[in-house]
């Protein structure tokens, strides 16, 4: 599970969301759990378009 980023899918919209209060500033951590999400919502049937 990851610690700063999850995915959330309404209507087959995903949506990407960052959770690093207060900047939701990028690190190594940050940038593989976006990766990871981005990756995870391309292989899911529910998903037609990622924001």
């Amino acid at each position: 599970m990851a610690e700063f980023v999850n995915l959330e899918v309404v209507e087959g919209v995903g949506t990407i969301h960052l959770e690093r209060p207060p900047l939701n500033a990028l690190n190594e951590q940050v940038q593989e759990e976006i990766r990871a999400a981005a990756l995870e919502a391309s292989v899911r049937d529910d998903v037609r378009a990622v924001v």
